[in-house]
């Protein structure tokens, strides 16, 4: 059965966010008082959370939340006006272009490339009581789009994966792993090549795996791996071929 490992989680934040990141993780609450709320069928309040769960994923987990939390905005961030698309022209190019760099910085920061276009936190700025309608959050990443750095998951425009790298340049920095440490003819799944040791310092490690997938999609058009497609993303298996 493996080893079990007890977390101790005194956050709520942090246990929604777990529990959204980790739906498969098995949850158990213990509280010395009566609950007043549930969440997934769980009672929860401000109580002990017991994960029973492999260590990496909770280190990751928590990792990615604190990165979040410590991400340094710039000034701009705070000037209201960044919050309504603005009607000149030339001041709107320039707000399109503070709004591309700052969504590819908080990205590379948070690791958090896939955004949901209704909910992502960068756009309500709550300590200057802004935010960016659903119609301008948009515009900012079709803008986004345009550039390079970023792909609508579909046609609807609900949720938008946002890239630091382009797909181009994330492809390269695969392949060169792969050549420099003479995997070219391995196999791997996506999770290994994503979370995985033998990648663990290279700049695509924790990539998101939507994102990941779409980079070594790029690469078998290019001929440098053969993707095997399975019903589970991150099972998906990936063969560097030779260039």
């Amino acid at each position: 059965m493996g080893n079990v490992y007890y977390y101790f989680v005194w956050n709520k934040t942090s246990f929604f966010f777990l529990a959204r990141r980790y739906p498969s993780i098995k949850l158990s609450v213990w509280s010395r008082t009566v609950p007043s709320y549930t969440y997934l069928g769980i009672p929860f309040l401000d109580c002990i959370v017991w994960l029973c769960v492999h260590p990496t994923i909770v280190l990751k987990a928590m990792a990615r939340l604190s990165a979040s939390a410590s991400f340094d905005f710039p000034q701009l961030y705070n000037f209201p006006p960044m919050f309504t698309i603005q009607p000149v022209e030339q001041t709107r190019l320039k707000q399109m272009e503070s709004w591309r760099d700052i969504l590819i910085k908080w990205v590379k920061h948070t690791k958090k490339a896939s955004i949901d276009v209704n909910k992502c936190e960068i756009f309500e700025n709550t300590a200057i009581n802004r935010k960016l309608s659903e119609k301008d959050r948009v515009e900012v990443l079709d803008y986004l789009v345009g550039k390079g750095n970023g792909d609508w998951v579909d046609d609807t425009k609900s949720r938008c994966l946002v890239f630091w790298n382009s797909l181009g340049e994330w492809a390269k920095l695969v392949y060169d792993w792969a050549s420099t440490y003479g995997q070219v003819g391995n196999v791997f799944t996506l999770y290994d090549l994503v979370e995985g040791e033998e990648t663990e310092g290279a700049e695509f490690h924790g990539l998101d795996k939507h994102v990941f997938y779409r980079v070594i999609a790029a690469l078998q058009e290019r001929g440098l791996c053969q993707v095997y497609a399975s019903s589970n993303m991150e099972e998906t298996g990936v063969k560097f071929l030779p260039s």
